[in-house]
C-alpha cells in the first residue's frame, strides 16, 4: 500500500555506465547505493541525515534489507527512486522503496530497517529524542513481519577471503552495507552469474567491521526448479564471527 503522496521523497537519476556490470545490467551494489542515497537525502529533509547525527555522536545503521528486482533498467534509462518511512516502536525506521522507470513501471521494490544508534557503544536511541511527534505516527505495527529469517550455508561450495579497504568505509568509519552484498556476489561462479540474474535479495546485518580486518565470504548454491538460490555468510575474526547473512534467488537471463 502506498502512503500519502506528501510523505514520499522522490529522487531522479540516470543509469550511468559506471553502474552497470559485465552483462550490461545494473549492478546489485548500484541498486543499494541508489536506495541509500534516496533514504539519506530524505533523512536530511527531516534534519536527521548522517551529517546531522554525527554532530550528536549518533549514526544510522541498517539491520535488514529485502529487495525484489523485477526488471533491471538499462544504460541511459531515466529512473525515479521513491522512499517513505514508518517508525516502529520508537526505535526503528521501516524504510520502503520503489524504483520506477520513465513509463511509471515498477522495476525494483525494497524495504529496510534503519536504526539510530550511539556511535560510542552502538546502542539504539529513541527516535522521539530527535524527531517531532508528527514524524512518529505508528502506521505499521506488524512491520517485522516483512522480513524472513535467513538461512546460513549448510555447506561451503565457494569461499573467498577479503581485506577491508579504506574505499569500503562510509561516513561512520565502518564498512558500507552495500559492500557485504558485493562480497557475497563475488563468490558466485561465473557460469551462474552469466546465465542468471538476481530476483530477490535478503540481507541481515549482525555486526560492524572496520578497516584492515580480514573477511571471509562463504557461499552455498542450491538448485531449484525456478532457478538457483544462494546462501551467503560473511565472517570476520578469522571465520569465527558472522557479520552478515545474505540469501539470493536467481532467475534465468532473458
Amino acid at each position: 500500500m502506498m502512503p500519502d503522496p506528501d510523505s514520499i521523497y522522490t529522487k531522479n537519476a540516470d543509469i550511468g555506465y559506471s553502474t552497470l556490470g559485465s552483462q550490461g545490467q545494473l549492478k546489485i551494489v548500484s541498486i543499494l547505493n541508489f536506495l541509500q542515497d534516496a533514504a539519506s537525502e530524505h533523512a536530511a529533509t527531516l534534519g536527521v541525515s548522517g551529517f546531522d547525527l554525527a554532530r550528536e555522536d549518533l549514526a544510522w545503521v541498517i539491520s535488514r534489507y529485502q529487495i525484489e528486482i523485477k526488471a533491471p533498467p538499462k544504460w541511459r534509462d531515466e529512473i525515479w527512486i521513491e522512499t517513505w518511512r514508518t517508525p516502529v516502536k520508537n526505535l526503528y525506521e521501516l524504510r520502503h522503496f520503489r524504483i520506477i522507470d520513465s513509463n511509471a513501471t515498477e522495476i525494483v521494490t525494497a524495504r529496510a530497517f534503519w536504526v539510530m544508534v550511539k556511535k560510542q557503544n552502538g546502542r539504539p536511541v529513541r527516535l522521539s529524542r530527535y524527531l517531532s511527534d508528527r514524524f512518529l505516527q505508528q502506521n505499521t505495527p506488524s512491520a517485522t513481519e516483512f522480513f524472513q529469517a535467513l538461512k546460513s550455508p549448510d555447506q561451503v561450495d565457494f569461499e573467498l577471503p577479503f581485506k577491508i579497504r579504506m574505499h569500503d568505509l562510509d561516513l561512520n568509519h565502518h564498512v558500507n552495507n552495500a559492500i557485504y552484498v558485493e562480497w557475497a556476489v563475488e563468490t558466485v561462479p561465473e557460469s551462474l552469474f552469466l546465465n542468471y540474474k538476481p530476483e530477490t535479495i535478503n540481507v541481515t546485518f549482525h555486526r560492524e567491521s572496520f578497516y584492515g580486518e580480514a573477511i571471509v565470504s562463504r557461499t552455498q548454491i542450491i538448485e531449484t526448479r525456478e532457478g538457483p538460490q544462494t546462501r551467503h555468510s560473511i565472517l570476520g575474526k578469522k571465520g569465527t564471527m558472522e557479520l552478515a547473512r545474505i540469501n539470493i534467488s536467481w532467475r534465468p537471463q532473458n
